[in-house]
C-alpha cells in the first residue's frame, strides 16, 4: 500500500475543520479518508514540538 501525500494547505484545511468545532475528528478523517490513528498521531507529535518551542522561548525572555 502506497502512502498518500497530502499538501500543507489541505492538513491546514482539516486541522481548522476540526479546531473550530465545523467538523468532529473522526467525520474530517471519514471525509478526507485520513486514518484517525495516523492523524491524531502526527498531531499529537506536532503539539510536543510546539511545546518544547514554546518553553525555550518563554526560557530565553526570562533570562533576558
Amino acid at each position: 500500500m502506497q502512502k498518500r501525500v497530502h499538501s500543507r494547505e489541505f492538513k491546514l484545511d482539516i486541522v481548522r475543520q476540526v479546531t473550530t468545532g465545523q467538523k468532529r475528528p473522526a467525520q474530517a478523517c471519514r471525509e478526507y479518508g485520513v486514518e484517525l490513528e495516523q492523524f491524531c498521531g502526527q498531531l499529537a507529535l506536532e503539539n510536543q514540538i510546539l511545546k518544547k518551542t514554546l518553553q525555550r522561548l518563554e526560557s530565553r525572555s526570562v533570562t533576558r
